[in-house]
């Protein structure tokens, strides 16, 4: 193998060229659980989180009572999630095996330009998916927590201030994680077995570091940001649990402050579990990039291109799980609350304006409902 740089030819690359063995040739074939994955589940996957997270974006602009601080943080994360998965599924894996069904790890970008724009996009949706959540927990936190300053800072222009500041620090991080990881092409020449020259590309180009030693530098970097991410959600979510039992051993409330302090709680219960979900599917990703960087510290795996590329790809059990994570949030939603399923079926009725019985029923569960989000209001 050799690394062919842009003003070389391809007789000059391939005369520094080494062969390549067959079990070298093996790491690079589409397996038949490759073919599956590709072709069937991810589509599956693209399709049902363009679905469910356009429907929850359509529920938030179409009932009005449902655009609660809560509920604008997470019409944020829905469109990070559509970002991310429609970025990384349709041009990192269906596209890709499109352009090469037989051989992967090719990327159909052809120049640097082209892999930072779509490594970028990628990161940005990944990025900013875990400031919205943090965010979310936050405001949860300070509205079962800290009732009273809640109620002194809520409002629309500071849900919209840290949103905004949730997407500019995923625009600046997403930078430098880029250019380390996916920001430049990088191009090889091989030589193959006899019997897969006719198969195989002889000069490969794929989207990688500008070079291995900003890769090791900049996995850490994403290691630290998750981490962070997760043990502040971790502490909040103990908090949130331990105020909710308090409170719930406390027979003090009656009536209306009873009901609503249940709706807060059950808001507070889904964002906890859909953060739970959010952190456990991303959990073997950030472990296999941890021991990539481990590896590449200890010398353990050489600078060598094939094995790098085998090794970053891991297997679908790192995979999948981050584009199952960009669907399940509106599901999560819609099956533990019914408040939410109730704003739902409130947004899909043709004529909003019926004065049936129903839809009063529906009317004053999405008022509960953005009551139960610490009375966080539009100005």
């Amino acid at each position: 193998m050799y690394t062919m740089a842009d003003n070389n030819t391809l007789e000059d690359c391939l005369s520094y060229s080494s062969n390549v063995s067959d079990d070298l040739v093996k790491l690079w074939q589409y397996s038949r659980q490759d073919i599956i994955v590709i072709t069937i589940i991810i589509p599956i996957i693209l399709c049902l989180g363009v679905i469910n997270n356009s429907a929850y974006l359509f529920v938030i602009f179409r009932v009005p009572t449902m655009r609660s601080a809560t509920n604008i943080c997470l019409a944020h994360l829905a469109l990070a999630d559509l970002l991310y998965l429609t970025v990384n599924s349709s041009v990192f894996f269906i596209l890709k095996y499109a352009a090469s069904p037989f051989m992967k790890n090719i990327d159909i970008m052809k120049s640097s330009p082209e892999c930072f724009i779509f490594g970028f996009l990628k990161n940005v949706g990944y990025l900013s998916s875990i400031a919205i959540v943090t965010t979310v927990s936050f405001e949860r936190y300070l509205a079962v927590c800290h009732p009273i300053k809640h109620l002194k800072i809520r409002g629309q222009r500071r849900t919209n201030t840290m949103v905004a500041t949730c997407w500019v620090m995923a625009l600046v991080l997403a930078f430098p994680t880029t250019l380390g990881t996916i920001g430049f092409i990088q191009k090889i020449c091989v030589v193959w077995p006899e019997d897969y020259k006719d198969q195989f590309f002889s000069n490969i180009s794929y989207c990688g570091p500008l070079s291995f030693n900003t890769e090791t530098l900049t996995i850490p970097l994403t290691f630290v940001i998750w981490s962070f991410a997760m043990v502040s959600n971790v502490y909040m979510y103990i908090r949130i649990i331990h105020t909710m039992t308090k409170r719930r051993s406390a027979n003090y409330m009656r009536g209306k402050d009873r009901k609503a302090q249940h709706s807060r709680n059950k808001v507070a219960q889904v964002l906890i579990i859909n953060g739970v979900v959010f952190f456990f599917c991303q959990t073997p990703s950030i472990l296999v990039d941890a021991i990539l960087c481990y590896h590449r510290f200890n010398r353990v795996i050489e600078d060598d291109s094939f094995a790098i590329l085998h090794y970053k790809n891991g297997s679908w059990f790192t995979h999948l799980p981050l584009l199952i994570n960009a669907i399940v949030n509106p599901l999560i939603y819609a099956i533990i609350n019914t408040q939410y399923r109730s704003a739902f079926i409130r947004a899909f009725r043709c004529k909003i304006g019926s004065n049936q019985p129903g839809d009063k029923n529906i009317l004053a569960v999405s008022l509960s409902l953005n009551k139960s989000s610490s009375h966080d209001g539009r100005e």
